[in-house]
């Protein structure tokens, strides 16, 4: 996506965007760098790999071509022996910059793992054995899991697995320390250790309470341990762990580390041995109006003179909204001690140490309670790098690597930013250093396609994201503007249509469930918004119902509400949008399932005639005539809903349970209905190759609720609505699969993304495509083959199948090799024969048939075919 040499131009130079059939991506041949690594303290820089894929953004480029908020960046590292180089780990990959940070691209190689969630990892060089990075991943979702520790010797381009814990699900490996060539993982159950950077591996458990989050070596190689139940050394020289603080000791009366997963954190003093500092979330509450709940507080811990361990309650600031605490120390610019620094919430404080072995070091804060933000307690200093409202929770400082060690980064779930020129210390203006890192973490997105003459046509998107904020892409502009810089999980509204083009508006608006304003118009949840074009008091609705989903059909207004604690999801109409009727008489709900699938969601089928179909606590309800408005309709009671999809009146597409468990949800399948959900068909394959990737790595379809929450392998569905036989499913770990034959042969689109959170088509037929960590794509033009299967009896008697290869538009594929399977009844596939390369589109073989039901299974290879598989059951 961008060539040239590093350096060459300023950032963002050459980064223009395009609008091209409706959507916008960044122009190919501009912005991005790949590199290769040719030796030791030597970048080369080569081409990235153009997607298919259109990226539309955004990730971390202002319309001016300068950096903003990129997303959620779990980590940060920079190479001791490259100075300009840095590595930043991201929710959804590893990010490179050759420059020092003016610009980043993606690096691939962890793809191969099936390795697209970090959320809490830890990336560190070690800084005597040039060239090896490490990563501590502490999450995925394979059946077998790949949690653990990925090495790399070139600095980051290939890797390969180091360690695993021996854990109860593979541990979580989260958090790396590193002294000389010693170093440390801590991963939930158990503590890692290697001596030779990372090559090898031991693991040990100092205590059994877990929770081993906080890590660090002092300068007498001493390493120290934070975990659930208190803080643990195993000196330099002996065997063992020993405890040293106790936090259930009835002395300590902090509490635990609280929050799930809880985290400790610890650093060391660049000084002293036997001299470290504690933070968490801390489970003991304080009153103090809206921000009482758990305490967040830094503590001093050393070993006195008399060798007793003694703790201090440092007392820095901060206030409790459950997010992470971490720390950080520099030496001082004069050499006589060190900066502690500290993050709480939303900003970071740091105080200046004085070395002083087997004493006190640092000074406390002067008032005996915990300042609010954005105070400090003296002489604690808060940082000036948090633009706005934006969350940007840090999760890393770096350090120049030289007197007078001035702030050079944060890395933080905004992105990456960099103070001001000039001050070493951070506690003036920042701004952000990210360009071309795709982090952006979608909850939801809305679009509006506007079809009226009357109105500017085009489409216009609006998604929310968590960390950095609200976005709107306007039709015609070509560019994304920030509309909030506070945490958003649903869509409002999108912002642009006047409230007379409203009835020309095909897809739904969202509200956000946190308040938060997004695009400016919808309800706001019945309170007074300048720019909504209903004004309260509404008739007929109830205040204090905190989401809903607004669609037009036939020149009415349609409201869907979602249930709040205890109360049913319900449905209102209004010609006006002041006065509102529920539509349901009986009851005035949507009786459904509690099973965690999801509140209400409305959707619109425009052809050939005119239905809404709406998911109210897992069941499905159609309103068959919009011009009445009589009762819905409930639709196949047996399955219990997910995200689901609607072509026309008549062809949906859903991930659904069966609801004869609808607490565990035990029995999942995508379920297709070709006459308006009055019955449905079941997709086994599609829900088959959604748990398994390119690579043959294995992926949890959907975990039961009693062990956690719950997880969907199959995150969002959905059907064009000029084509329903054109039918796409989105998942979390192995891309975007898709039909063109209305479901009877899939194929995995393999140029996509993971960590995909929905998809939406616009009324051309466009797919759209929102990430949970890389950002927004559009897919213009998709056409995956199809492949069709039949199964007679040749003039001998003997059994043949047959696989046709075709293009979308029916043209046949030749010069494509088929692998062909028989699938029994419970599910174990048998090849059948050697792979068959077919002739004008056709691929035959003759088989031996089995006596029982069974499935036949085709697989097709080559000529840029990817995964394009199909079945047909045999009785």
């Amino acid at each position: 996506m961008a060539g040239g040499k590093v350096g060459a131009s300023a950032p963002g130079a050459g980064c223009g965007l395009l609008r091209r059939a409706g959507f916008v991506s960044f122009a190919v041949g501009a912005c991005v760098v790949a590199g290769s690594v040719a030796r030791a303290g030597t970048l080369v820089a080569n081409a990235e790999p153009v997607p298919a894929l259109a990226v539309v953004g955004p990730f971390g480029v202002a319309p001016d071509h300068s950096a903003e908020a990129a997303g959620r960046v779990q980590d940060i590292a920079q190479d001791p022996s490259v100075g300009k180089h840095l590595l930043a780990l991201a929710d959804a990959g590893l990010w490179e910059s050759r420059d020092g940070a003016a610009s980043w691209h993606r690096l691939p190689g962890l793809d191969g793992f099936g390795q697209f969630r970090f959320a809490g990892g830890s990336l560190m060089f070690v800084p005597k054995a040039p060239g090896v990075v490490l990563i501590a991943s502490p999450r995925d979702d394979r059946v077998s899991t790949t949690r653990g520790v990925y090495r790399s010797t070139d600095r980051g381009r290939t890797w390969r697995r180091a360690g695993q814990p021996k854990c109860a699900g593979g541990g979580q490996p989260s958090v790396l320390t590193v002294y000389v060539r010693l170093v440390a993982v801590g991963a939930d159950c158990k503590v890692g250790t290697s001596g030779n950077a990372g090559a090898s591996w031991s693991w040990t458990a100092p205590d059994s309470g877990g929770g081993f989050f906080g890590l660090g070596y002092d300068v007498a190689r001493n390493l120290f341990a934070c975990g659930n139940d208190g803080v643990f050394e195993w000196a330099a020289g002996t065997k063992g762990w020993k405890q040293i603080l106790s936090f259930t000791s009835p002395t300590w009366t902090f509490g635990v580390p609280f929050g799930t997963p809880s985290r400790c954190h610890l650093i060391t003093s660049r000084d002293d041995d036997n001299h470290l500092f504690v933070s968490a979330l801390w489970s003991a509450y304080f009153p103090r109006g809206p921000m009482a709940g758990p305490l967040s507080g830094v503590f001093e811990v050393f070993r006195d003179g008399a060798g007793v361990w003694q703790v201090v309650d440092l007392r820095g600031g901060g206030h409790a909204n459950g997010r992470d605490v971490f720390l950080e120390t520099r030496p001082t610019p004069l050499g006589l001690g060190y900066d502690l620094f500290w993050h709480s919430t939303d900003l970071t404080y740091f105080v200046r140490c004085k070395r002083n072995p087997n004493r006190q070091e640092c000074p406390v804060g002067t008032t005996g309670q915990e300042a609010p933000p954005p105070q400090a307690n003296p002489p604690w200093v808060v940082l000036g790098h948090n633009p706005g409202d934006l969350h940007a929770d840090d999760t890393r400082i770096v350090f120049e690597e030289s007197s007078p060690y001035c702030v050079r980064f944060i890395s933080s779930d905004g992105g990456i930013q960099r103070p001001t020129p000039g001050d070493c210390d951070g506690t003036g203006a920042w701004k952000y250093t990210d360009v071309g890192i795709r982090a952006t973490e979608i909850y939801d997105f809305a679009m509006t396609d506007v079809t009226s003459s009357g109105n500017r046509p085009g489409l216009d998107l609006s998604i929310a994201t968590q960390d950095n904020g609200g976005y709107a892409e306007l039709a015609g502009t070509s560019e994304w503007q920030r509309r909030s810089d506070s945490d958003g999980i649903g869509i409002e509204a999108t912002p642009t249509v006047s409230a007379a083009a409203v009835s020309t508006i095909h897809t739904y608006f969202k509200k956000s469930p946190g308040g938060d304003l997004i695009g400016g118009r919808g309800l706001d949840g019945l309170t007074t918004n300048s720019s909504a074009p209903f004004q309260p008091p509404f008739a007929g609705l109830r205040n204090g119902e905190p989401a809903h989903q607004l669609v037009t059909a036939r020149g009415r207004y349609v409201l869907a509400v979602e249930p709040t604690a205890g109360s049913q999801a319900a449905l209102f109409t209004s010609g006006d949008g002041v006065s509102w009727t529920r539509v349901i008489t009986s009851g005035g709900t949507l009786a459904g399932f509690t099973n965690g699938l999801g509140g209400a969601a409305i959707e619109v089928a425009n052809r050939p005639v005119q239905r809404l179909f709406i998911r109210a606590r897992g069941r499905l309800w159609r309103i068959n005539d919009v011009n009445k408005f009589g009762s819905p309709v409930g639709l196949n009671p047996k399955w219990a809903f997910g995200p689901y999809g609607v072509g026309d009146a008549n062809h949906l597409l859903a991930f659904a349970c069966d609801a004869s468990t609808p607490n565990s949800c035990g029995y999942a399948q995508v379920i297709a209905s070709d006459n308006g959900g009055l019955t449905w068909r079941l997709l086994p394959l599609v829900t088959r190759m959604a748990t398994t990737d390119t690579k043959g790595n294995r992926y949890r379809l959907i975990l039961d609720p009693a062990s956690g929450p719950i997880f969907q392998q199959i995150s969002s569905v959905g059907m064009s609505p000029v084509n329903p036989k054109l039918m796409v499913v989105g998942t979390q770990d192995v891309g975007l699969l898709a039909s063109g034959d209305g479901g009877s042969s899939w194929q995995r689109m393999t140029t996509g993304p993971s960590l995909i959170q929905d998809i939406q088509f616009d009324s051309s037929g466009v797919p759209y495509l929102a990430t949970f960590g890389s950002g927004m794509y559009a897919y213009p033009g998709i056409a995956p083959r199809r492949m069709s299967l039949t199964v007679g009896v040749d003039r001998n008697g003997r059994t043949i199948w047959q696989a046709t290869v075709r293009t979308t538009t029916a043209k046949p594929v030749s010069g494509v090799t088929v692998q062909f399977s028989v699938v029994s009844e419970s599910g174990i596939a048998t090849r059948a024969g050697s792979a068959t390369t077919n002739l004008s589109g056709r691929a035959t073989i003759a088989v031996k048939a089995p006596a029982r039901p069974h499935t036949v299974h085709a697989k097709a290879f080559g000529r840029g075919i990817l995964d394009l598989e199909a079945e047909m059951p045999v009785t």
